[in-house]
């Protein structure tokens, strides 16, 4: 295969915002490559992915006038089937209060932690929101008052 045939295959690509004390903009690479051997840096998400192809034909004819193989990026995986099917293992004094929560609200145990890893999870995605609306409100007020 030719380089550039090498080049249009889809290798997973890892992107990185750089902070403003690092001048900002976003780093891109190709990890299965060597995170230092095929990278770019640019002031847009647009600007770096297109530098991090130019970068990638380089490396790649590069290689491939020496001899080097390059590697082909892993298939794409299917998606994942899951049976909801958990076996967990809990202390014994743990699994007591757990059966009397459960009477307590009237359902059996499976429902009991079913609604308790809810809640949890629910109550992940809230925080999450918070501190993304949070950050969104901080940088929104940090932008303008840095106008004139």
């Amino acid at each position: 295969m030719k380089h550039t045939e090498y080049s249009a295959l889809d290798y997973p690509v890892e992107i990185r915002r750089l902070p403003e004390e690092e001048g900002g903009g976003y780093i891109a690479c190709i990890p299965m490559l060597g995170r230092w051997t095929v990278q770019a840096v640019g002031d847009t998400l647009e600007e770096t992915l297109q530098l991090l192809e130019e970068v990638k034909d380089t490396v790649f004819a590069h290689l491939q006038e020496r001899g080097f193989a390059i590697p082909e990026p892993p298939p794409l995986e299917e998606p994942k089937q899951y049976q909801g099917k958990i076996v967990l293992r809990v202390p014994p004094v743990m699994h007591e209060e757990l059966i009397h929560r459960a009477e307590q609200e009237g359902c059996s145990l499976n429902q009991f932690i079913q609604n308790a890893l809810s809640r949890y999870l629910g109550g992940l995605q809230a925080m999450e929101t918070v501190w993304k609306e949070w950050g969104q409100k901080r940088a929104s007020a940090a932008s303008s008052s840095n106008l004139p």
